[in-house]
């Protein structure tokens, strides 16, 4: 988005995103880089091996080994990378109109996606959402947050009306 879209703006308690909203958040976009990498993975080794791949057993040796794992961290780099980096929403947060922005209200910065989106592969960085905040360690370490979009517009128009009747003064 651009800077004149998403200025700075306070940043309020009220302002984060509702716990369940951040699970339904990391629910779809869990399925969608999982399902995309399990897609990659899928189609890679049918094109370099010509494996008969047909019982639930022969899958579960796959979705359990290495190289998968690294299909999953790369579908999540890439995934959570665009994304939050070009229109600061994933999949997940268009379904509960929230977004991620710096702590000052502005867009986030380039290292504070890739530090977020490299905090997402830490193993049970999920359980730092059981703090008394809705804030995960990857918005803590990339000092991000992620707001709900209908309270951070309001606040940003309250600052631009604010704003415009100062100066008219």
């Amino acid at each position: 988005m651009p800077k004149d879209v998403y200025g700075e703006v306070e940043i309020t308690y009220d302002m984060l995103a509702a716990r369940n909203k951040r699970f339904v958040n990391y629910v779809i976009d869990t399925l969608i880089t999982y399902v995309t990498a399990l897609f990659v993975f899928y189609f890679s080794f049918r094109l370099y091996e010509n494996t008969n791949i047909k019982t639930p057993e022969d899958w579960a040796v796959i979705l359990n080994s290495f190289d998968f794992m690294l299909y999953d961290y790369i579908a999540i780099i890439m995934y959570y990378g665009l994304l939050e980096s070009l229109v600061m929403r994933s999949s997940g947060k268009y379904v509960t109109d929230t977004m991620v922005i710096m702590r000052d209200g502005s867009k986030p910065t380039s290292t504070a996606i890739l530090i977020r989106t490299l905090c997402r592969i830490i193993p049970f960085e999920f359980v730092s959402f059981f703090g008394r905040l809705p804030v995960g360690l990857h918005d803590v370490l990339s000092k991000t947050v992620v707001v709900d979009v209908f309270k951070y517009n309001q606040a940003l128009k309250r600052k631009n009306k604010f704003q415009t009747r100062s100066s008219e003064l």
